[in-house]
């Protein structure tokens, strides 16, 4: 094995282990600040096994007023690769959008990312976004100046379509930069609050379309996915239907 290899596989277990941490930060937070109880209909996924048997991670979901559900993900897509995930997904009657961090460390680097993501389209919303994402203008503004966390748009079109002005995305983060990330992460999370806690009811009918363009919205995520293949090489395509059903559907 050579020296480079080495290197990758030691700098991927540190900023894995990091990368847990971080996450289960957010998880207690979010669980904690909504008083969120455990979703039963997700128990089987509380510890993920591969197609070889082995315990590789696990769905951890929560119920709460105003919420579909809160959904935490943290698994080994292969060796060498680990993926966390949290996602806030409210209730649709609700004014409120979904708040998502997620983070990927392989033995190559890493990749972090955080957003409000609003259901609606964003030009037709866009009263709503200049009215309620002050706050993550100023922490998107702070992390552009942070010189060692270099910022890039979603490689993705189909994301870059779908996110907010404000979606943070660094590739390459550093040991030493996963805090300031967290620090990060949880202002979004403290913007995301302050609109759950004073949510506008939505009509009936602005509830239903925004249900059928959430549900539209997943499936296209999950079938331009570029790493699904692994996933389902990984646990197969049973088995990953429900973690998609779990961490994205409702």
């Amino acid at each position: 094995m050579g020296l480079k290899n080495i290197i990758g596989k030691l700098v991927f277990g540190e900023l894995s282990g990091e990368l847990s941490e971080f996450g289960l930060a957010v998880e207690q937070r979010v669980v904690r600040e909504l008083n969120a109880q455990p979703h039963s209909q997700f128990a089987e996924l509380l510890d993920l096994k591969n197609l070889k048997g082995e315990s590789t991670g696990y769905v951890r979901a929560f119920k709460a007023d105003k919420l579909e559900k809160i959904a935490s993900l943290s698994i080994d897509i292969m060796p060498g690769m680990r993926y966390f995930n949290i996602h806030i997904i409210p209730e649709p009657h609700y004014n409120i959008p979904r708040y998502n961090f997620e983070g990927m460390v392989t033995t190559k680097g890493s990749q972090l990312s955080m957003d409000l993501y609003h259901d609606m389209d964003i030009v037709m919303d866009f009263e709503f976004i200049n009215q309620h994402y002050s706050g993550l203008a100023k922490t998107f503004a702070k992390a552009k100046k942070h010189k060692s966390i270099r910022l890039e748009p979603s490689k993705l079109p189909h994301m870059r379509a779908l996110c907010s002005p404000y979606f943070l995305l660094a590739n390459k983060v550093s040991s030493e930069d996963i805090y300031t990330m967290q620090h990060y992460a949880m202002s979004y999370l403290d913007e995301w609050l302050k609109i759950y806690r004073q949510a506008e009811l939505l009509s009936a009918e602005a509830a239903e379309t925004r249900l059928d363009r959430r549900l539209h919205i997943a499936r296209m995520i999950i079938d331009n996915d570029p790493d699904r293949h692994q996933v389902v090489s990984t646990y197969g395509e049973e088995l990953t239907q429900l973690i998609e059903r779990a961490a994205m559907l409702q």
